[in-house]
């Protein structure tokens, strides 16, 4: 339940949401300042958010909760540096928000490649809490990224140790293995993170079998996988184009073709264009020397979306 904001918040609350972004409250201290901070990043004003941000960061310093919120509004801003450092002091202000400050350190430095501060990020959590296997399944995947395969394989073992029903980490130990060319104990990891995911996480689960199938050349059951988490999330552009990649490979190329074209967006007919063009290759490179001397091997005219446009 949200706790309910004191009258002069509200009234605050109340002029932001009414558009007068000017408004301030010095009453409030921190929480006036995070609450115009994330006004004023609504409305694009990005300079002025980071400003709030900072003067809530300093009016409360060893605050885990104000950092915590000071560091999403930084990170709308675009002030990644800021928002990490604003993570750190939350994650050492208080034990009780050590294990979700560094959870998004670990999710912010990641999506920005930052792998030195993912590391910090992960060494902090594992510091506050050793046995928690979640810092093995970050550390799995840092190393995966990194192409270090075998410490990846030894970091998912050893969380599944500690968490032997863990679906996350079977499935990160399976594409650590896929990479590092142990097709048989990757399918055995596949075959056991499915069946222990949760329902609703199914078509991810289904999602990372596929590839990590892939990997290994098993066509069958990537295809297989790939369907059923098609099936249960529709709109997953990668895995569709995946599964016509697929259909190409083993020969069905009508299949393919109307794989990549039900695809919608850009992305479907970036698809589609790529493997029309794969299909005319394979007509060429297939046309006996005989007929291409006198008669190329004609392809079918692209569509206006796959044709390069006039200078």
């Amino acid at each position: 339940m949200t706790r309910a904001l004191p009258p002069p918040a509200r009234r605050l609350q109340a002029a932001l949401d009414a558009g007068d972004l000017d408004a301030h409250d010095p009453r409030l201290g921190a929480r006036g300042s995070l609450l115009r901070a994330v006004a004023l990043a609504r409305h694009g004003r990005l300079a002025q958010a980071r400003a709030a941000a900072e003067a809530a960061l300093k009016d409360r310093p060893d605050d885990a909760a104000v950092a915590l919120a000071a560091a999403a509004v930084l990170r709308a801003t675009h002030d990644y540096q800021r928002c990490l450092d604003a993570l750190a002091a939350a994650a050492r202000a208080a034990p009780a928000a050590t294990r979700a400050a560094a959870t998004r350190l670990v999710g912010y430095a990641s999506a920005l490649g930052w792998e030195r501060e993912v590391a910090a990020a992960i060494a902090l959590g594992r510091a506050a809490d050793p046995t928690d296997p979640t810092w093995d399944a970050f550390e799995a995947q840092l190393h995966l990224r990194s192409g270090d395969l075998e410490l990846a394989i030894a970091a998912a073992r050893r969380g599944l140790q500690r968490a032997p029903e863990s679906a996350k980490l079977r499935m990160e130990l399976a594409a650590a293995l896929a990479r590092a060319g142990h097709d048989h104990d990757c399918a055995i990891e596949v075959a056991a993170a499915v069946r222990l995911a949760p329902a609703d996480d199914a078509a991810f689960y289904h999602r990372a079998a596929a590839f990590a199938l892939l990997e290994t050349g098993d066509l069958a059951g990537a295809a297989r996988h790939g369907e059923a988490g098609l099936r249960l999330r529709p709109d997953d552009p990668a895995l569709a184009l995946a599964l016509a990649d697929m259909s190409l490979w083993t020969g069905d190329r009508a299949g393919a073709l109307a794989r990549a074209e039900a695809v919608p967006g850009s992305r479907g007919r970036a698809g589609a264009c790529r493997i029309r063009g794969q299909l005319c290759s394979r007509r060429a490179t297939s046309t006996p020397p005989s007929v291409s001397s006198s008669s190329p091997a004609r392809c079918p005219t692209p569509p206006p979306s796959c044709r390069a446009p006039r200078p």
